[in-house]
């Protein structure tokens, strides 16, 4: 349940940051200034994340476990193998989309949250920011820049955990 809760964030999200983008074409042909094309480099630049970690999450992660799952249900057919199987698959669905990895985890669902925030400032102030709604996209792109910092640092440590995980699952 909460793998799914997780993927439907990150989807409500990125179609949060789709909108945006049709925001932007809308208003293409009026002026702009500079606080637009940060504006919309950091949505570019948000865009790119979620869509990734949306991939990521839903052909490497679901799709090759629940590959990987069907093809051993078909071989096996006694329930508690298959029951063993299933387990499997879900503990490594929760490992592989970093929800048992606390500290990515957290830092993956503060970005989302600050995409989301993102998205609220634009949809309440779709022309030119003022200084209040500029000082406000000054903070996000401080705030996300030290969220990705935190996450580029604690993604190796945890993955080489991982690793060592699936090869204790493995056997």
């Amino acid at each position: 349940n909460i793998v799914f809760k997780y993927l439907l964030s990150v989807r409500r999200v990125q179609a949060e940051l789709q909108h945006c983008w049709a925001v932007q074409m809308q208003r293409k042909h009026l002026t702009s200034n500079k606080s637009d094309a940060v504006k919309w480099r950091l949505r570019n630049h948000m865009a790119f994340l979620v869509d990734n970690l949306q991939y990521y999450l839903q052909v490497d992660v679901l799709e090759s476990q629940f590959s990987q799952l069907l093809q051993e249900i078909n071989s096996i057919r006694d329930f508690e193998s298959i029951r063993l199987a299933h387990d499997h698959f879900l503990s490594n669905l929760l490992a592989q989309s970093f929800i048992l990895l606390k500290p990515v985890f957290h830092c993956l669902n503060e970005i989302l949250e600050l995409c989301h925030n993102f998205c609220s400032l634009v949809s309440q102030n779709p022309g030119p920011l003022d200084d209040r709604g500029t000082s406000q996209l000054e903070l996000l792109v401080t705030v996300l820049d030290g969220s990705l910092d935190q996450v580029d640092l604690d993604l190796p440590q945890h993955l080489s955990l991982l690793s060592c995980c699936q090869v204790l699952l493995l056997t």
